[in-house]
């Protein structure tokens, strides 16, 4: 089976594209939110976790050695890449949502975030 043990990535992903796409009048607004830029850490974090489980999976898709050489950039790439079209996407529908060069900047940082605290792990990995 192709994506396996790809699946809680897979999911997590769903989880993002639904966040994301959500009606802007659907979403939550506090004011003290904004002071503390909220918005982007939510951002930064989503795209962390998802690229932790990307590799986690690969790694058990793959094996260690194909997830230390390519996975680990396979997924910083599919990580930034889906972060970018999520707010393409949400530029292009009429749902109250504008894209947002900031949104796509916080998860191309927590998508690094991710790929630091993998590197640091990777060493234990046999």
């Amino acid at each position: 089976m192709l994506f396996r043990h790809l699946r809680l990535a897979l999911l997590w992903a769903l989880l993002i594209l639904a966040l994301c796409l959500m009606p802007g009048q659907d979403l939550p607004q506090w004011r003290w939110a904004d002071l503390l830029s909220l918005d982007k850490w939510v951002h930064a974090g989503l795209f962390a976790v998802l690229m932790v489980l990307l590799v986690l999976g690969l790694k058990r898709q793959y094996g260690p050695a194909w997830a230390r050489s390519k996975g680990l950039w396979t997924a910083v790439i599919v990580c930034i890449l889906y972060g970018v079209a999520l707010e393409l996407m949400q530029g292009l529908m009429m749902q109250g949502r504008t894209a947002d060069a900031l949104d796509a900047a916080a998860n191309t940082a927590g998508t690094l975030v991710g790929l630091v605290y993998l590197r640091r792990e990777m060493r234990s990995w046999t």
